[in-house]
C-alpha cells in the first residue's frame, strides 16, 4: 500500500473537525506555485479585508463564531 493511501486511511478516521483542521492546514503549508494561484490568493485576501473594514465601519453584523459553529454542527451528518 502506497503512503498516500495509508495517509487516505488515516483521514477516513478523523472527526470532521479534525478534518477541517487538517484542510486548513494543508491549504496554509501548501506553496503557491503558479501566477493565477497566487491572483486568486491576492483575489481573496482582497475580499477579506474588505468584508473586514465593512464590520469594523459598522456597515455589517457580524455572527458570533458560536452561532457559526452551532449551525454548521447541526448540518453535518454524524
Amino acid at each position: 500500500m502506497s503512503s498516500i493511501a495509508q495517509i487516505r486511511e488515516q483521514i477516513d478516521e478523523l472527526s470532521y473537525a479534525e478534518r477541517v483542521e487538517l484542510s486548513e492546514w494543508l491549504q496554509l503549508t501548501t506553496p503557491v506555485e503558479e501566477e493565477e494561484d497566487q491572483a486568486y490568493l491576492d483575489e481573496i485576501l482582497a475580499l477579506a479585508e474588505k468584508r473586514s473594514e465593512e464590520l469594523r465601519a459598522g456597515k455589517v453584523i457580524g455572527i458570533p463564531w458560536e452561532e457559526v459553529k452551532r449551525q454548521l454542527d447541526a448540518t453535518q451528518p454524524t
